[in-house]
Order: C-alpha cells, then sequence, then structure tokens
C-alpha cells in the first residue's frame, strides 16, 4: 500500500514522469494485474471473466520536453481493474454481466462480436484449470459439431479428457456458441457429449468432473431454456469443482494474527448444472472449508476481557457462496446473503452458539462480517454477547488505498448489545439488554429486576469505556430505581410511594441541555420512566445527553416520588443529585402533577417540570419551570414558565457583590419596564386559552416578578369574536412595577373595544394610560375614538398628591430613631 501511494505521489513530484499524467496509476494496474498472472492466475482468469480486469489498448500519443530531453509515450496495452464493479456483482451479478456480454447482441451487435468478447475470458480460466480447449472452428470438427452447426457462430470447443486423462477411450467435452438473430436469437448454445468422471490434482488444485451428456443441444438465453435437438431426452445433468488444498493449518489468515481473526483451510469451486424440460437449474458455488473464528479478549474493552477465557475463543465452521438460476447469490444455509450458522461450542462456561455470516454492497462498498453470539455466566448473571467479531469494508476511492487500487478496513467487531438476564434462586430476578455504540465506546440500556416478586427494581445507564478527551478510561451513569413496596406515610396526607439512587463517575450534568428539555417533558423519560426496557433508546439518548461525560467529576443522587391524599391528586417526582470532584454543584430536578378531582376525571390538569442547580463554587442558584400538558376541563389549555436567578458575594465570580444585588424571581415573566440581567431567559405568561378554536377567543394571562428591590407583577385579558360579518374584539391589561428603596410604583394600563364589519372599523375606543407614585401621585391617560372614518382624541394629566416620597420614607426614619434612643 505504501508503495503504491509513492507511485501516486509521482505525478506531483516533478521530473520527467511528472509530465505524463496518469502514468503513475497505468503503472500501478499493470503491477497488480501481472502479480496476479503470476501469483494468481486461476484468479485472474476469474476476474477478467466477471469483467473486474479489462484488456485495453491506449492509442494516445504523449511527448514532453524537461531539461532540455524529450519524454515520449508511445500507443500501449494495459489491463484496465475495475474493482468497484465487486459490490454491483454482488447485488446484481447477472445484470453485470448481461450489460457486458448479452446487451451488445440485444441491440444487434453480430453474434460473433459478443463470442469474440466471451469465449476467449472463458478459455483462459478453463486452460489455467487444466481443461484442454479452443476456441474457433477447425478442419475435422463436422462430428462434434454435427447437431449444433445450424446454431454455430464462434465455436469454444472444451475437451473435458484430453489431456485431463491420457489413455481414455471415450471422449468427453461442450462446445459452446452463440446464436445470431437471423438463427433464432437464441442465446447461448451448448452441447455436450460424451460421459466422463475423473479427478486430477494442478499444483494445489484438485479437479473433480462429473459429464453426462443426455441433451444434443439446448440453449440459455432472454426466451429461456430451450432444447433444439433430440427432445426425447430426459436431462443433461453435468459437474466441475476445483478444489483448493494447503499444506499448512491454517492457509489463509485475515485479521491479527495473534488476535481476533478468521482462519481459512481451503477453498471448493463448483459449477453444477441440471437440464431438462421440466427443470433448468444452473449453480455455481464456493465454499470454504476448515474455517475457524478466533477471538481474542485483548482486542475488546475491559468488560470484554472479563467475560471471555483468557486464551480465547475459536469456534470451527464451514461457509459457503454459492449462485443458481433460480436463487440468485446466497449463502449456504440462507436464502440471502446473511448466514446464521449454528456451532454450539462452550469452553469453561462461555458458550458460543451462533456465528454469524454478512455480505453487504452498500454503494461502492463492499462489507464483510464474521461474527459469533456469545453467552457467559457470571454469578447469578447470564450475559449474551451480541454479534462480536471481525468486519472489513472493501471501498475504491479514486485516490486508491491500502491496497493499490482498493482501500481494505479490517478488523475487530465488538458486539452489538450485550442482553442481561439475572436469576439469584427466584429471589432477584429479571432482565435487561445493553447496546453497543462501537463510534462512541458506550453501552447503554436498561434493566428490570423483581426482588420476592414484591418489589420492582428498574436500572437504565450508560457505561463508556472512552472518554471526550480521547485518554484511556471509562465512565459510567447508573439510575436505579424500587417501586412496589407498601407506602411510607410522611404525615400532612403525603406518601413515599418509590425511591431511588443515582450514581454517576467521570460523568457531570448538562444544565443547558436540562433547561432546553423542560418544553419536551424530558424529566418524565428521565426520572421513573414507564418501561425503561421497552423505551429503552429513547431513554438513554436522553441520559447521554443531559449527563455527558467528563473527566474527574462524580455524581451522587436520590430520587423519590411523593403522592398527596388518598385516591392520589397530586405526584411528585423529585430527584437531588450532588457533583463532585472538579466541581460542586447541586442538581434539583421535579416533576409534578396534579389531576383534579381525579385521575380519571382530570377537570383540572397541572403537570410542571422544574429544576434547579445551587453551584457552591460560584455562589448563584438557578431555577427554571414550565407548565407541560395542562388543561381545564378536558379542552383548555394552560401554559407558562418560570426562572429564578441568585447570586451571593463571597463566593467564586461573586465575591464582592453587594448582598442582595443579584435577585430575580419571575413566574410568568417581568415588567416590560424592567432591564432583565444579562442571561435571564424570555419566559411565557402564564396563560389560559378559554376557547376551542378561533372564535370565540379568550385568553387571560398573568405574572408575578420579585427582585431584589422591586415586586412586578401584572395581568391582561383579550377577547374576540365574529357573526354574520360582524366582529368584536376587546383587550384590557396593566403592569405595575414597585420599587421598594427608593419607594416608587408606576402602573401603566390600557383597555380598548373594537368593532368590525369585515374588514372595516365602525367603532374603536382605546384608553393608555400610567399611574406613578406615592408622592407625587400622578395620573396621565389618551383616550382615542374611532368612529367610521372619523377620529379624535382626548388626553389628560392630573396631579392626585403632592409631596416628596423620599423626604417621607427620612422623616420615618428619623422617628424610628429618636424612639431608639429614647428607649435606651
Amino acid at each position: 500500500g505504501r508503495a503504491f501511494q509513492a507511485l501516486r505521489q509521482l505525478d506531483a513530484a516533478g521530473g520527467a514522469l511528472s509530465q505524463l499524467p496518469g502514468v503513475s496509476g497505468d503503472l500501478i494496474e499493470w503491477l497488480v494485474s501481472a502479480w496476479l498472472k503470476t501469483r494468481h492466475p486461476v484468479i485472474h482468469e476469474i476476474a477478467a471473466l466477471l469483467t473486474l480486469i479489462e484488456l485495453e489498448v491506449d492509442q494516445a500519443f504523449s511527448a514532453a520536453q524537461t531539461e532540455g530531453t524529450e519524454v515520449i509515450r508511445y500507443p500501449y496495452r494495459i489491463e484496465r481493474l475495475h474493482p468497484s464493479r465487486i459490490a454491483s456483482l454482488l447485488t446484481d451479478p447477472v445484470g453485470v454481466l448481461r450489460a457486458e456480454y448479452v446487451t451488445p447482441l440485444l441491440t444487434g451487435t453480430d453474434a460473433d462480436a459478443m463470442a469474440d468478447a466471451l469465449f476467449p475470458r472463458v478459455v483462459g480460466l478453463l486452460r489455467q484449470l487444466g481443461i484442454s480447449c479452443r476456441y474457433g472452428v477447425n478442419p475435422g470438427d463436422e462430428t462434434l459439431l454435427a447437431d449444433s452447426a445450424p446454431y454455430v457462430s464462434h465455436a469454444l470447443i472444451a475437451y473435458l479428457n484430453d489431456p485431463l486423462l491420457k489413455g481414455l477411450e471415450s471422449e468427453a467435452g461442450v462446445v459452446l456458441s452463440i446464436s445470431s438473430a437471423d438463427r433464432g436469437d437464441l442465446g447461448l448454445v451448448v452441447s455436450p457429449f460424451g460421459t466422463l468422471t475423473a479427478t486430477r490434482s494442478f499444483g494445489p488444485f484438485i479437479v473433480e468432473l462429473d459429464l453426462t451428456a443426455g441433451i444434443d443441444v439446448f440453449a440459455v438465453g432472454r426466451h429461456g431454456f430451450t432444447l433444439l435437438a433430440n427432445a426425447s431426452t430426459t436431462e443433461v445433468v453435468g459437474s466441475v469443482t476445483a478444489a483448493l488444498e494447503t499444506s499448512s493449518s491454517p492457509g489463509f489468515v485475515f485479521g491479527s494474527p495473534t488476535g481476533s481473526r478468521l482462519e481459512v483451510g481451503g477453498a471448493r469451486l463448483a459449477a453444477e448444472t441440471s437440464l431438462s424440460e421440466a427443470r433448468r437449474t444452473l449453480a455455481l458455488s464456493a465454499n470454504i472449508s476448515k474455517s475457524a473464528l478466533v477471538i481474542s479478549p485483548g482486542d475488546g474493552d475491559g468488560f470484554l476481557a472479563e467475560i471471555l477465557p483468557s486464551d480465547g475463543l475459536r469456534a470451527e465452521f464451514d461457509l459457503g457462496l454459492a449462485w443458481s438460476s433460480d436463487k440468485g447469490l446466497t449463502l449456504r444455509g440462507s436464502a440471502g446473503l446473511e448466514a446464521a450458522i449454528p456451532v454450539g461450542l462452550s469452553v469453561a462456561g462461555v458458550t458460543l452458539g451462533t456465528v454469524n455470516l454478512g455480505l453487504r454492497a452498500n454503494g461502492d462498498r463492499v462489507n464483510v462480517e464474521v461474527s459469533a453470539d456469545i453467552s457467559a455466566s457470571i454469578g447469578p448473571v447470564k450475559a449474551l454477547l451480541d454479534r462480536v467479531g471481525i468486519e472489513s469494508t472493501l471501498s475504491f476511492p479514486e485516490t486508491g488505498g491500502n491496497l493499490g487500487v482498493a482501500d481494505l478496513d479490517l478488523g475487530f467487531k465488538p458486539p452489538s448489545g450485550v442482553g442481561l438476564s439475572v436469576d439469584a434462586h427466584g429471589v432477584l430476578t429479571g432482565g435487561g439488554f445493553l447496546r453497543h455504540d462501537p463510534a462512541q465506546g458506550m453501552y447503554a440500556g436498561a434493566m428490570q429486576l423483581s426482588l420476592h416478586d414484591e418489589l420492582t427494581l428498574s436500572a437504565y445507564g450508560i457505561i463508556a469505556t472512552k472518554l471526550p478527551d480521547g485518554r484511556p478510561g471509562y465512565s459510567l451513569l447508573i439510575f436505579i430505581t424500587a417501586e412496589g413496596f407498601k407506602p411510607i406515610p410522611l404525615g400532612f396526607g403525603f406518601m413515599l410511594q418509590s425511591i431511588g439512587g443515582i450514581v454517576g463517575v467521570n460523568r457531570t450534568f448538562d444544565v443547558e441541555v436540562l433547561r432546553a428539555g423542560l418544553k419536551n417533558d424530558t424529566l418524565a423519560t428521565l426520572l421513573f420512566p414507564r418501561d425503561p426496557v421497552a423505551n429503552g433508546p429513547a431513554l438513554i439518548q436522553a441520559l447521554a445527553a443531559a449527563f455527558p461525560a467528563r473527566r474527574g467529576s462524580y455524581l451522587l443522587g436520590l430520587l423519590a416520588r411523593i403522592t398527596w391524599f388518598t385516591p392520589t391528586l397530586v405526584q411528585m417526582d423529585l430527584a437531588l443529585v450532588l457533583e463532585l470532584g472538579g466541581r460542586e454543584r447541586l442538581l434539583a430536578l421535579g416533576r409534578v402533577s396534579a389531576l383534579l378531582p381525579s385521575s380519571d376525571n382530570d377537570l383540572i390538569r397541572l403537570n410542571m417540570d422544574a429544576l434547579g442547580v445551587l453551584d457552591f463554587d460560584a455562589g448563584t442558584l438557578a431555577a427554571d419551570a414550565a407548565l407541560i400538558d395542562s388543561r381545564l376541563a378536558h379542552r383548555f389549555p394552560i401554559t407558562g414558565s418560570a426562572a429564578l436567578r441568585a447570586r451571593w458575594p463571597g463566593a467564586g465570580a461573586a465575591a464582592g457583590a453587594a448582598a442582595g444585588t443579584d435577585f430575580v424571581l419571575a413566574v410568568g415573566g417581568l415588567n416590560p419596564r424592567f432591564a432583565a440581567p444579562a442571561g435571564f431567559p424570555t419566559l411565557d405568561r402564564v396563560a389560559i386559552a378559554l376557547c376551542a378554536g378561533r372564535n370565540p377567543r379568550l385568553v387571560c394571562d398573568a405574572y408575578l416578578a420579585i427582585t431584589a428591590n422591586t415586586v412586578q407583577f401584572g395581568a391582561r385579558a383579550s377577547l374576540y369574536a365574529e357573526a354574520a360579518g360582524f366582529s368584536v374584539a376587546g383587550d384590557l391589561g396593566f403592569d405595575a412595577l414597585v420599587t421598594i428603596l427608593p419607594p416608587h410604583f408606576i402602573v401603566d394600563f390600557r383597555a380598548s373595544v373594537q368593532l368590525k364589519r369585515g374588514s372595516h372599523n365602525l367603532f374603536k375606543v382605546t384608553l393608555d394610560g400610567t399611574l406613578e407614585g406615592p408622592l407625587p401621585l400622578r395620573v396621565a391617560a389618551r383616550a382615542k375614538f374611532e368612529i367610521l372614518w372619523f377620529s379624535f382624541s382626548v388626553h389628560f394629566d392630573f396631579t392626585l398628591a403632592d409631596g416628596d416620597a423620599s423626604a417621607a420614607v427620612a422623616a420615618v426614619e428619623l422617628d424610628t430613631e429618636l424612639k431608639k434612643a429614647l428607649a435606651d
């Protein structure tokens, strides 16, 4: 691979070679084809027959001047490599071959052209297998061609017993030819002759022949199977087998010689046919014998190393790839390119039950998988590892790869998942499934256990085998909850229904992800999830996003489900999670649900998700809440959100700040006149829509906010209705901002009502005003009247009380100090 990459770099290195574009690629293709011809000639001829190698004559002439020397590239012949066709051969082999050999004939090209394209490649393969054959008709072939003469274009004649087996009196073989359109448009004409059964060795290949010719001439083409002569005969049966035997064991190793690998001892290639009027089949097969899948614990993570035997597992099996005219391309023992081979190997308490084979074509990529299903017992826990073994991807990038014209990625395949089951003598039973994500190096899943068939334990979490910084390590996050026990009374009608715990190693929590999840009810997924095993994928996705890995951080927490009243009217799912290590923070999660008067008849349905973070290092407190899926009388939605932000001096970034300068609590939002602190979220008003559609529409909303020096509140109601072409719209609301020191308040109020006919205004009155105090106490407003096309406004500004509020406050403070002095 490195040598091929170096050749490609010659084009960009300058000098004489760089003046002839493409010469490095031609050189690579020439080297690969020459290597196949000399070292693996049978494979070379098979590749040529399958159109993976094609001879090309380059008529181009190139000349260039380099430092006074003329560089000339003369016309040449080269075998072009097309490895990217492998994927197409796996998905549609007949289509690829038809496009190369058959389509020219169907488009009107003479049959001789098709024979010239196909038969030389067939001759090359047969000769490499030791079969005497020739392409062309010689004098003296009249006897062999007697039956097929009316259909013969160019004939390929193969003698299967000369010189394969000297001394046989009988002669056996086959005549192949292509019929042209004027001879019936029959396609490939086959005329077998003689009977032969023989075996002979050619180097590492052992060739077995078994041929019985019972039909004089038959044809296979786009019209199907056709008997052309001697139709009274029953069938023709034939087979050719070539077996590759190796002296060493194993003959080939794919993967690490000391790690997880696939071992292959030998191969057996076979072609079989059984043709008659009733049955017409042609089959090609490649069977690999003495194969073994070796799984080494050193290739996996610590979890696999704990389960597998120290010397690994070795499972022997046979595999095969076949193509037949009736079933297409399949793996042995299956109807497609996926197969499961029973093995039943047991070593040191570890059982390897099935070897899985997979051959998949994806675009210009070919994926091969050889894996096993392994089960092992660890005390009362039984683990099933799904599809662990080796896998490879063969691709064909334009720039080449580690195989020159192709790139092969071969390595260990970790398990797709781990199934777990527990049976501790009936005391603790249950199970679950851990899904494995090799890209992230993570196991994730859920388990559900039963203790004495009375207490239900649910566990769900994540185990990651690598950390975000890339250094070795692991992280885990486990949630465990217990349900099904007798409720514990807490007083005042509250009952403890469920309890649980949280453990995190090298894990933190992402406040922004949790805060964004308030709007889609993420807490319902995280806290006491319903059926965690069945809903595992959504649960694990939420856990991974909300609690990411972070080196040096540890999480400890408690979960509790508390209900109020019997039957339950209010249910609270709560969690307190303490983060230690790199930083100290306390996370509070809560989901409160109130269904009144009962869960079956929830006329009032309120669901609120909330989270709070107390950061001990930064000296801050932040809390957020939102109403989720809430409604009145089954039809009127209720929405709203709230937030709390507080900071105190003496810790972290807040050191030096004045006491009480950073505190904002808002339910439904802030007063429009108040400048929100940096980073404070935009909140939805607490609102109820007393309508089921847009007509009529009545919406009421309100808000309340408290800061270190203000109190803010407001409300608004809007109405809209239309009928008979008329519409009426009304709006009424106010916003109040009260400042404590110095004492001050300002109230903005507004009201409007409008009557319209279609889009034309008939009557509208609007009132906007402000009330400000306490001293001076002043009111200012404007009323605007609009009647048809006529409008006028009325302004007024009154001082209701004079005075100075700051002086009054000072007098009160002085009076207080005087009374205190007299008392002393």
